[in-house]
This record gives structure tokens, C-alpha cells and sequence, in this order.
């Protein structure tokens, strides 16, 4: 067995370990090749080569309508050299394939005349080294399936002699056997964390080098298992990574565009971002999509990001995973995101992701961003069994987890939709949606059976944040709306749920409709915050002097109606609205079978000079305990709000209270 057979049979047995092999091991094998590009003898019209110095012109070939088709024995372009695919300009598609047993290892470049769009297909595997590069005027798709489907025939590199006649007609579809190798593609690492506290990502001058398509050109890798360690894939048009085992893909070209469809796939296999990995598409005008198909995708230290920096709408992010998605940073250098941005008039893109099991750790983030008068896009999550979001879990990390859709001009942040089983979050990870000019913030909506929120962030640089759902404005946009809808909520250790505003903008509604039960206990140790639900009109001058809010805060807080079948506040935690501006507090309106306040737990309004808030308690049972207490508080100027309780049965005791504070003045 020689050494790419040894390197294959290691990556078919496990792509992990596949990942992690250097590209001098992956160019070892150039060296003791006897010949990088050998035709074979399968066509009607066989390919010639002939090396021109360090460039290997592929000529001939047979050519049928617009399709030029070659066949090789070997493919593999070695470091410094160019395999030049010499084909008239009348050529729309150079479909390429190898027949024999080698993997393809790409360390130079391939080129090819016009405009010309390059299939090319190795069952044995693909492995671009760092030094690759496209010239192709064209769209490119590297595959390793082991045939390209036309309608009226097949261009097998499993069986190059079956006689099928070959056609004039566009590609339509890849068929994989279930025995395909993998695709590779290493690079040098593309450093995109840093970035000022408000910015863009600086990605453009950071690129290193790049495997990218032409202008407004389609990209696309379809194979098995898709390793891409510190490579830079870049597309200024649309992008596709597809890990398939088993089944076949369709190609639907309309106009200049491919479209694939998964739905003829019986297995997928997975799909490995690391080492500051970078799958990217950026343009002035509208960036295209990036689609991402696989079993498991898991981004280590690495990005799938679109930026928008034109007038026009940017494309969207797509993620299928049947298994997990996973995104984990190491914490403190490095962050690994799915992210679009827009920076100029146009609308940023959208993110839909469709998992089993969603897992965002250590630093990890889904962002969607804007920074100028064009709307961020919305975030679209359906993670069929979990969504675990582990926020601070290592020393000194710098980057929190996190699901947001942020504003940081005068475009408004998107929406965030999140539909899960269980969702977890813990150590100060946040699904939240923020403005801090003159946009507005975003929706957010959670739809699941539990929620579970714990704990705090303990290595923030301003202060200890919450583990927390929410959605904040700090200047002039309204905050939007927090939606929850689950059978089972808990909130622990200082977690909260929240809507707030800094500046004259309103905080949003908050609506929590829990079919079992909203357990809100306890605090954490080291911050001292309690856990609560609240909506809040809140001086800071830390966080205002930081994002430049007014020094003042004038808007009103928000409501909170909440409706379960049992409410329990116990250790401390409560629920309240606030308001310390000029403002009005917002209302608390609850319906519940059974209410049990305990242990210092609270429900309170209260307003600084503004209308203070009323509290309204619908239930049949009322138990308030230990310390526990119903308040509505006003100073200075305010008014307080009323208190009204239905109830069967109303029980105060223990140092417990009901209290409504009026204004000192």
C-alpha cells in the first residue's frame, strides 16, 4: 500500500483524524508520483497533455455541443505549477473526471480559457494544499462522486467504458455509491477576532489566500467527508458544501446559477471547519448564498460569514444537518460564528438552520449584524431535539455564546425564531437581540417543551451578565418583543429574562405562556443577581458611556403577562418591571392555578418619576411565604401602581408582604 492509499484508508475510517494531517503529508505524495496529469484512453476524442515548463496544457478532448469532456488516469497539480485547461471559447462546461485509483492533490493552479465553468469529479478523493488556486473564468464544482448525470446519459469515473454517448446537454445531477472519498482543503488560517467593539469584521485585508470562484460565480464542493482546516473558501456569487455517503444529488441551472437538491440522498456524512477556517462570500453587489448539507457540521475556531457591502439584498446562510451542528471557540484568541452582516444600504442576509441537535460552546455564536441603514436579517432555528448553548466554561474567555441579531446603525436588528425540545443555556450565554442607535431590536421567539436557563458570565470586561433571553435598545429604536412558549420554564443561579431600553426608546412586551410550570429560583453567588423576568427603563452609566447612549433614560418599560398552570419564586427570584427615567412602568399581568412566592421571592412595579405600574394576579391558589412579597413602589414624583389579586385562596405569612408605596412627595 503506498502512501495515498495508507492516507485514504485513514481518512475513510475517520475524518476527525483526517483533519487534523498537514499538508506536507498531503503533498508527500506529489513528490513520489511518477506523473501528476495522465489522460486515459476512454473517449472518443482522448485528452492530450504536454508541459510547457511548470504549466500542463490539457488539450483536445471531445467536445459535444458546449460540453468539452476530458478523462483522466492521474490528476494532481504539484507546488509552482499550472494545469491549464486550453479549451476554445465557444466551450460553456469543461467536465472533467479520473479513472484511476489516486486521489487529486491540488497545490497549484488550475485555469482554464473564457468563461468557461469546470465540473470535475475523483472518487478517490480530493486534497487542496495552501498554495491551491482557481483561475477559472467559470463556476466550479469539485466532487468526488463517481458520476455526472445528463438527461439522456451518465459520465461515469467508476465505468469509463460503459459506451453511454456522451452529451451536449447541462449537467444534472452526482451519484455517490457510499465508498466516495473526501474532500480536503488546508490553508494558512484566516485571523478575522480582531475587531473594535462595534465593527465590522475585518475580514478582506486578513485573507491569506483562497480558494474562490470567478466574479459572480458559483462554488461548490459535493463529496464524502469535507475537512477544511484553515482554508479560506471564498465566492462573491454562491457557495455549497454537501457531505454525501449515499444517493445522488440533483443540479437544477437556472439562468447562471446551480441549485442543488438533497432530496434523492440517503445518507449524508460530515463536514469539519477548523484552525480559523473561513467559509466567505462578500460583494458590492447582492453576495450570494452559502448552503452547507451534511450528517454533522462542527466549526472549531472558524466562520461561515456573508458580508453585504452594497445597496442590494445579500444572500442567506443555509445550514442542514441531520445529526449536530457545533460551534466552540477556544475561548480567548479565537471565536468561531455563523454570521451574515451589511454594512451598506442593502438588507442583510437571513440565517435558517435546520439541526437534530444544536450545540454553541465556550465563545461560539449564530450573529446576524448591521452597521448601517440596512436591516440586519432574521435567524430562523429548528433544532429537533436540543438546542445547548454553554456559555463561560474556561478561564479568562473573552466571547460569550451566544444567538443574536444586533443593530449598531439606523437599520433595525431582525428577528430571532428558535424552535427546539429542550433548550439549555448556562454560564452567561444569551439569545438576544440589541440596538444601539437609532434602529430598533428584534423579536425574539422561543417555542419549546423546557427551557432551563443557569448561571452567569464571570469573565465580562464591564460586568457579570446573565445567562438570558431578551431583547435591549440603547438609544432611539424600540426594543421588540420577547415571546416564550414552552411546558416547562426555569430560570436558576441569576438567569433571567429580559426586555430593556437605556435611551428614549421603549423596552419591549414580554409574553411567557408555560403549559406546566415558571420556576424562577435563586441567585448567583459571586454577582449577587437575582434570577428574574423583568422589563426595564435603567440608568447605567458604564454600559451608556460605553455604546454612547443618553446620559438619561425617558422611555417606558415594557409589559409582562405571563400564563401557566403553576408560578413558583423561591430563593429570590422575581419578577418586576422598572422604570429609573422619566418613564412609565410597565403592567405585570398573571394567570396561574397556583402562585407560591418564597424565600424573598418578589413580583414588584416600580418607577422613578413616571406612571407606575399595575399588577394584576388572576389564580386559585396564593401563597405567599418567608420573607416573600407583591410590591409597587413609587419615588419621587411617580405614582404607584395598584395591586389586584383574584384568588380562591390569598395566604401572607412569615414576615411576608403586599404593599403598595406611594411617592414620598
Amino acid at each position: 500500500m503506498d502512501i495515498l492509499q495508507q492516507y485514504l484508508a485513514i481518512m475513510q475510517r475517520n475524518s476527525l483524524l483526517a483533519s487534523t494531517i498537514t499538508t506536507t503529508l498531503l503533498l508527500l505524495n506529489t513528490t513520489l508520483s511518477k506523473a501528476q496529469i495522465i489522460p486515459d484512453r476512454t473517449l472518443p476524442q482522448n485528452t492530450i497533455v504536454r508541459r510547457e515548463g511548470n504549466i500542463t496544457v490539457i488539450s483536445s478532448g471531445t467536445q459535444q455541443g458546449r460540453n468539452l469532456f476530458h478523462s483522466f488516469m492521474n490528476f494532481s497539480v504539484p507546488t509552482n505549477s499550472t494545469a491549464l485547461f486550453n479549451n476554445s471559447l465557444d466551450v460553456q462546461n469543461i467536465i472533467a473526471r479520473v479513472t484511476g485509483n489516486s486521489a487529486s492533490i491540488i497545490n497549484g493552479i488550475i485555469q482554464d480559457n473564457g468563461k468557461a465553468n469546470l465540473f470535475f469529479i475523483n472518487p478517490n478523493g480530493i486534497l487542496f494544499g495552501q498554495n491551491a488556486n482557481l483561475n477559472i473564468g467559470g463556476s466550479f464544482l469539485g466532487s468526488t462522486a463517481d458520476e455526472i448525470n445528463f438527461v439522456d446519459g451518465i459520465f461515469s469515473a467508476q465505468h469509463p467504458n460503459n459506451g453511454t454517448l456522451l452529451s451536449i446537454n447541462i449537467p444534472i445531477g452526482l451519484k455517490f455509491s457510499g465508498n466516495n472519498g473526501d474532500i480536503q482543503i488546508n490553508g494558512s488560517g484566516t485571523l478575522i477576532n480582531n475587531i473594535s467593539t462595534l465593527g465590522i469584521l475585518n475580514v478582506k485585508n486578513k485573507i491569506n489566500n483562497s480558494i474562490s470562484s470567478g466574479n459572480g460565480k458559483n462554488l461548490a464542493f459535493i463529496g464524502g467527508n469535507i475537512n477544511v482546516v484553515g482554508a479560506t473558501i471564498k465566492a462573491d456569487d454562491n457557495l455549497e458544501l454537501a457531505s454525501i455517503a449515499l444517493g445522488e444529488v440533483k443540479i437544477n441551472p437556472i439562468n447562471s446559477q446551480w441549485n442543488f437538491n438533497y432530496e434523492s440522498v440517503n445518507n449524508f456524512k460530515d463536514i469539519t471547519l477548523s484552525n480559523n477556517a473561513l467559509i466567505y462570500s462578500s460583494s458590492e453587489i447582492p453576495s450570494g448564498y452559502i448552503n452547507i448539507q451534511a450528517r454533522n457540521i462542527n466549526v472549531t475556531n472558524s466562520a461561515i460569514l456573508i458580508q453585504n457591502l452594497g445597496n442590494k439584498p445579500s444572500g442567506d446562510i443555509t445550514i442542514n444537518t441531520s445529526g449536530n451542528l457545533t460551534l466552540i471557540s477556544d475561548g480567548s484568541r479565537d471565536f468561531s460564528t455563523l454570521r451574515t452582516e451589511t454594512a451598506g444600504n442593502g438588507n442583510g442576509g437571513n440565517i435558517y438552520i435546520s439541526a437534530r441537535n444544536l450545540n454553541i460552546k465556550q465563545g461560539g455564536g449564530i450573529n446576524s449584524e448591521t452597521y448601517s441603514s440596512g436591516n440586519a436579517g432574521d435567524i430562523i432555528i429548528n433544532a429537533l431535539n436540543s438546542t445547548n448553548l454553554l456559555g463561560d466554561t474556561i478561564p479568562n474567555q473573552l466571547y460569550q455564546s451566544s444567538i443574536s441579531n444586533n443593530s449598531f446603525g439606523s437599520g433595525n436588528a431582525g428577528n430571532i425564531l428558535l424552535n427546539t425540545t429542550d433548550l439549555n443555556a448556562e454560564g452567561g450565554a444569551v439569545i438576544q437581540s440589541g440596538a444601539l442607535n437609532a434602529g430598533a431590536s428584534g423579536n425574539v421567539t422561543v417555542d419549546a417543551d423546557s427551557i432551563n436557563l443557569t448561571g452567569e458570565y464571570i469573565s465580562s470586561p464591564i460586568d457579570f451578565s446573565s445567562t438570558a433571553i431578551g431583547s435591549t435598545n440603547f438609544n432611539y429604536g424600540n426594543a421588540g418583543t420577547v415571546a416564550i412558549n414552552t411546558k416547562i420554564l426555569t430560570l436558576e443561579q441569576g438567569a433571567d429574562i429580559n426586555t430593556s431600553t437605556l435611551g428614549s426608546s421603549n423596552a419591549g412586551r414580554i409574553i411567557i405562556n408555560a403549559s406546566d410550570s415558571i420556576n424562577v429560583n435563586g441567585f448567583n453567588s459571586k454577582s449577587g443577581d437575582y434570577s428574574n423576568i423583568s422589563s426595564s427603563a435603567i440608568i447605567s452609566p458604564i454600559i451608556q458611556k460605553l455604546f454612547g447612549s443618553s446620559a438619561t433614560t425617558s422611555g417606558n418599560s415594557g409589559d409582562i403577562t405571563l400564563n401557566t398552570n403553576s408560578l413558583n419564586l423561591t430563593q429570590g427570584g422575581r419578577i418586576n418591571v422598572i422604570n429609573e427615567g422619566s418613564g412609565n412602568a410597565g403592567e405585570i399581568a398573571i394567570k396561574a392555578d397556583s402562585i407560591n412566592i418564597n424565600n424573598q421571592g418578589l413580583i414588584s412595579a416600580s418607577t422613578k418619576s413616571g406612571a407606575g405600574g399595575n399588577i394584576f394576579i388572576n389564580s386559585k391558589d396564593v401563597n405567599i411565604t418567608h420573607e416573600g412579597a407583591i410590591i409597587t413602589n413609587a419615588g419621587n414624583t411617580g405614582n404607584s401602581g395598584n395591586i389586584t389579586i383574584n384568588t380562591n385562596t390569598l395566604a401572607v405569612l412569615a414576615n411576608s408582604s403586599i404593599t403598595a408605596i406611594p411617592s414620598p412627595i
